[in-house]
């Protein structure tokens, strides 16, 4: 059961995208490196925002003004827009999430197909952290495009970003139910079968499925299925940048 005040928010006042974080991970990313950086570690949601709202002595500016003048030359409208809903986005989750711990990173992935089936299929993955987020991914599928390949590889992509990021515990949401059974029950069995399905017939997708168990040794993963289409703000962004990723050239 999630009760606010055991968890941890990180206030970046100055930062990639200054904002409240539910993680070291994901406060990380928009501190490390980012000279004059200015963030805190508090207890509760309103501590946080008051360290926001604080007017930062480098700058002369509070964190929720500097949003709205993110490059400080003028953002575009979407941007803006964006960056404000960064906080909304975060309270939301953990409204949603159900038990969450502190070390714990929440992503949405998800794949896209035009034309699945067809000689003329475009397939792409997405893999969504947050609204604006640096580290959202937005790419074409390489090799053959089917729907089903561009939902494996867009959870192997979630993974590869956690492990460069040093994030050791990555909650994964996706649409695929298939996926999940696949990582979770079914792919022990198929190994023991030599990559044969219960009716004896190879396990389509085998070097993807490879793939992503080989991922799975290095990050520790909570598997979580969301309704796809439904209006879960995570999942319909991540649905978003795989359509746009199925649309790119190589």
């Amino acid at each position: 059961m999630l009760i606010a005040r055991t968890m941890s928010f990180y206030a970046v006042r100055r930062g990639r995208i200054p904002g409240i974080y539910r993680t070291w991970a994901e406060c990380n990313t928009q501190v490390l490196r980012y000279s004059g950086a200015s963030f805190k570690k508090f207890r509760t949601l309103n501590d946080a925002n008051a360290f926001i709202d604080e007017v930062d002595p480098k700058t002369k500016l509070s964190g929720r003004k500097r949003e709205l003048s993110f490059d400080d030359s003028g953002c575009q409208n979407s941007d803006c827009k964006k960056l404000r809903q960064l906080e909304d986005f975060v309270i939301c989750e953990m409204k949603d999430v159900k038990e969450v711990k502190d070390d714990c990173v929440v992503v949405y992935t998800d794949g896209s197909c035009e034309n699945n089936g067809k000689c003329t299929a475009r397939a792409g993955i997405g893999v969504f952290w947050g609204p604006a987020h640096p580290l959202n991914a937005s790419e074409r599928l390489v090799g053959k495009q089917t729907n089903q390949r561009a939902e494996i590889v867009a959870c192997c992509r979630a993974l590869e970003i956690a492990k460069e990021q040093n994030i050791a515990h990555l909650e994964i949401r996706t649409d695929s139910q298939f996926v999940i059974n696949a990582i979770t029950m079914w792919i022990e069995r198929w190994k023991e079968n030599g990559w044969k399905t219960q009716v004896g017939g190879d396990v389509k997708n085998m070097d993807d499925f490879k793939r992503l168990e080989k991922l799975t040794n290095t990050v520790k993963v909570k598997w979580t299925h969301v309704n796809g289409h439904c209006g879960v703000f995570g999942n319909e962004e991540a649905d978003k940048l795989a359509r746009n990723g199925g649309a790119r050239s190589y």
